[in-house]
């Protein structure tokens, strides 16, 4: 088994090399055991919104902001997923507290 440093590692390669699906059972599989672990939910959001998923991505980059507040990158994302979706006001705001 995996140690979840490994597979955050692991889940980021295959994000890296497009293999999108592959990094999604991973990202989700740690959520089940740990649901608000950062960076899965950070690498779970920026994945689903490269498949065009806003909705989707705003939930888990919303949920990562909220676990952790102060972590730039999770702002920089929401900041991007909320421009994409063309809700400017609340992109800049996070963009703001990036």
């Amino acid at each position: 088994m995996a140690t979840k440093s490994e597979a955050l590692k692991t889940a980021g390669q295959h994000y890296s090399a497009n293999r999108l699906e592959q990094a999604d059972q991973i990202y989700r599989r740690i959520l089940e055991i740990l649901p608000e672990q950062p960076d899965a939910l950070h690498g779970l959001g920026l994945l689903t919104l490269k498949k065009g998923e806003s909705e989707n991505a705003k939930k888990f980059l919303e949920l990562a902001v909220q676990v952790q507040p102060k972590e730039f990158r999770n702002w920089l994302a929401l900041g991007n997923c909320y421009q994409s979706a063309s809700e400017f006001t609340s992109a800049v705001d996070a963009y703001e507290k990036a």
